[in-house]
């Protein structure tokens, strides 16, 4: 549990709240400032390994995606249709980006920073 506190933590320093949730309107992925799923929920249910399931499905990433915000009470079938967007593809591939790139600039003390 105390791994799991740390890898929160550091995805949190990585991949911010607003920064993320700015990224998800730029990508088009949240069109409306009302939307019931932001940004930052979404990367993180989809970025961060459940310590308690065996294997992830689209009930448990929406019920992980409520207990990270509880206005976010999204359907299987409802996630499903946002997770199969060019946008979402979008979204996901940056924050994947960001995350390796600081994994690696830590990692390598030579790397460039940007």
């Amino acid at each position: 549990m105390h791994d799991l506190k740390t890898i929160l933590a550091k995805f949190e320093e990585i991949v911010s709240p607003n920064s993320c949730n700015n990224l998800a309107r730029k990508c088009g992925f949240v069109q409306r400032s009302t939307s019931q799923l932001q940004g930052y929920e979404f990367a993180q249910a989809m970025m961060i390994p459940n310590a308690f399931l065996e294997a992830e499905n689209l009930n448990s990433l929406a019920v992980r995606m409520k207990t990270i915000n509880k206005t976010c009470d999204l359907s299987a079938p409802a996630l499903a249709q946002r997770i199969n967007t060019k946008m979402a593809e979008t979204f996901m591939r940056i924050c994947f980006g960001k995350v390796l790139r600081e994994i690696v600039k830590q990692a390598n003390p030579y790397v460039k920073k940007r």
